[in-house]
């Protein structure tokens, strides 16, 4: 079966399930910023991406716009209700196999309690897909594909040899 990458709204809306179970709630800023580490992570630990659509570089770090338009209203508050589509009102899931779910746990066991604005500055750091794109090619700029694959190997393998 071939292997196709997640809406990020059905990604945002697995991380928000899972955050709920563990009596955790999180902000726009926060989840963002967590569906895209989970994307990352899965191009270093799984070879693939998680999240099909391109991201974009926007001023507090990598951003998915519909995960953005799905859960703007409410602000800095905690998201209380997944991302439905407008038209039907169904709520954005699809199948995950047991990768993408450990995967995402893990990510929620290393990054789920940080505040939005420590995720944010992780993001923007020197040499990361973010703030190349964002010097380069200004804000709302693509984040290119292959930067982030690279980035999230390097980690991986700076971990995997310290």
């Amino acid at each position: 079966m071939a292997y196709e990458p997640h809406d990020a709204r059905a990604v945002a809306n697995l991380i928000l399930a899972k955050a709920k179970q563990r009596g955790k709630s999180l902000t726009l800023m926060q989840l963002i910023k967590l569906v895209y580490l989970c994307h990352g992570w899965s191009w270093a630990m799984l070879g693939r991406p998680m999240v099909k659509g391109s991201v974009q570089a926007w001023q507090y770090g990598p951003v998915y716009p519909e995960v953005y338009s799905a859960f703007k209203e409410f602000g800095s508050n905690p998201i209380s209700a997944p991302a439905r589509s407008r038209f039907s009102g169904a709520i954005y899931e699809e199948a995950f196999d047991n990768d993408e779910n450990e995967l995402i746990e893990a990510v929620l066991d290393a990054y789920g309690d940080l505040h939005a604005f420590q995720l944010s500055n992780m993001m923007h750091r020197p040499g990361t897909p973010w703030t190349n794109a964002y010097n380069a090619n200004g804000a709302y700029s693509d984040i290119d594909e292959r930067e982030i694959r690279q980035h999230y190997e390097a980690l991986r393998d700076a971990r995997a040899s310290s």
